[in-house]
């Protein structure tokens, strides 16, 4: 990723608190795409925001042009909130995944892959390349340098 970009993504500094059961599937997630080229992000923040909801991710991925962002949910966690989430990123990102620790083989969101994490990470499924514009409202969100880039 290029150095001017990282910056303006400010990657390292999410104000989310990272729970014990998440840092832990964070960690085999990491290793699992480490060893697939990519570069890892783990619990980051992006440097824009929605009203008062801070830009906060789980994991960032990036390879060869391509941002993944997966969201990390453990058992404990509900999943209400994500259809939410993927819409806030999907401006953002290529890709949007769920990796849970959960036994999910569906979700009502066609776009979204599915990772479970157990003794291995599997791929449930791939998913979807997003492929809308993004919205006039997430461009106004990123700063100057990021839309410079662009």
């Amino acid at each position: 990723m290029d150095a001017t970009l990282k910056r303006s993504l400010n990657l390292n500094n999410s104000s989310k608190l990272l729970g014990i059961y998440e840092k832990k599937l964070i960690k085999k997630l990491t290793l699992f795409f480490k060893n697939q080229g990519y570069e890892i992000y783990p619990h980051v923040r992006l440097n824009i925001a929605w009203s008062n909801g801070l830009s906060d991710v789980d994991i960032l991925l990036y390879k060869e042009g391509v941002v993944i962002v997966i969201e990390v949910k453990s058992k404990q966690d509900k999943l209400e909130t994500l259809y939410d989430q993927f819409l806030r990123m999907s401006d953002y990102a290529d890709y949007y995944y769920l990796a849970t620790d959960k036994k999910i083989d569906v979700l009502n969101i066609k776009e979204i892959g599915i990772i479970h994490i157990g003794k291995e990470i599997n791929i449930i499924k791939n998913a979807e390349k997003i492929i809308k514009p993004p919205k006039k409202s997430s461009l106004l969100a990123l700063k100057k340098l990021c839309l410079m880039k662009m």
